[in-house]
């Protein structure tokens, strides 16, 4: 698995800071990771003060990449592979609750947080799909799928 590699222990990393950030502006939601060595298709639940679990979550790290080229060169659009948002859209469905996206910013202490999906309303954010080259995974090289771009440009903007 990718997160057992170098780049892939810095991810976990980076992903712990989001989650601090979290804590400190959302401290009775709890962020509760799925586990990281074995292929979940959620990253983490959210649960409240009552232990009801009330979101199911898709995180990533952008560690190369600025908010202000993400907004002016990117259009404030997520890449994320439209399979694991489905995978996640499915969870979201199977336990009835909303799929929250953490998109963090590492070198700017930045997360955004946005509703994707929710099963009373579906879709709450615009999205396309295209079939194009990305990265592969945090490890590098290249394949062709399709990946959703997700509109983040109204999404919560945590520091």
């Amino acid at each position: 698995m990718d997160i057992l590699t170098s780049k892939g222990k810095k991810t976990v990393e980076q992903e712990q800071e989001a989650i601090k950030i979290w804590n400190s502006k959302y401290p009775s939601i709890i962020y509760n990771e799925t586990p990281k060595k074995k292929p979940a298709d959620i990253d983490a639940i959210l649960i409240n003060e009552k232990k009801e679990i009330v979101g199911v979550v898709e995180t990533k790290c952008r560690v190369s990449m600025s908010l202000d080229k993400f907004y002016n060169f990117y259009s404030g659009k997520w890449l994320v592979t439209f399979e694991k948002i489905m995978k996640a859209v499915s969870v979201s469905k199977s336990i009835y609750v909303p799929l929250v996206g953490f998109l963090y910013f590492p070198d700017e202490k930045t997360l955004l947080v946005q509703k994707i999906f929710d099963p009373e309303n579906g879709f709450c954010v615009a999205f396309d799909v295209r079939h194009t080259e990305t990265q592969a995974s945090v490890n590098g090289g290249l394949i062709y799928r399709d990946n959703a771009y997700i509109d983040m440009n109204k999404s919560k903007v945590l520091k």
